[in-house]
């Protein structure tokens, strides 16, 4: 009977900790969108902003994260072009082709090059910082002066160990 006393305790103050933690994402992520519509001049109306999961991860985590959504799909997109590309060369001959085929096969080369240095930071980090990764739903209106966008979608984000938001482009910044 014990047991069964401590165990319903532990779920409960797990459920609690773990809701805790979600309304805390929740308050971080609802100023960090109504600062982007601040600098973008729009005007917001956010229906709802629920936080489904919080993983705890480490920066490798998020480096193979960035890799398998961002570099990779962008390749596989850049081959593509320069493929397809030099088809319609093939057949048409026409000069602004190659043109077009260079600058497609330069961008899949800077994103192998991203990929490639995102594997050497992570085979080389001693101790990666924890990183919370952070799945919500986000129902808004964006409200700009040429433009209205509707955005209804469950979307990943990233914050650091103190639950600061990380923009994952200057994270996957590899100058530093």
């Amino acid at each position: 009977m014990k047991r069964i006393l401590i165990a319903i305790i532990c779920l409960v103050g797990c459920k609690s900790n773990q809701q805790e933690s979600k309304e805390v994402f929740e308050n971080i992520m609802n100023k960090h969108v109504q600062g982007i519509a601040e600098k973008q001049k729009a005007k917001l109306k956010l229906y709802s902003l629920d936080v489904v999961k919080v993983d705890t991860i480490d920066e490798n985590k998020l480096d193979t994260w960035y890799m398998t959504n961002a570099t990779v799909p962008l390749v596989s997109y850049y081959s593509d072009l320069v493929v397809s590309t030099s088809n319609r060369y093939k057949q048409d001959l026409e000069v602004s082709y190659l043109k077009q085929m260079k600058e497609y096969n330069d961008s899949m080369n800077k994103y192998v090059r991203i990929d490639e240095l995102l594997q050497n930071r992570v085979e080389k980090r001693q101790e990666p910082e924890v990183v919370y990764q952070v799945r919500a739903f986000v129902k808004a209106t964006y409200f700009m002066p040429n433009d209205t966008t509707y955005k209804r979608d469950t979307s990943t984000y990233f914050f650091d160990k103190n639950k600061s938001f990380i923009d994952i482009g200057k994270f996957a910044d590899l100058s530093k």
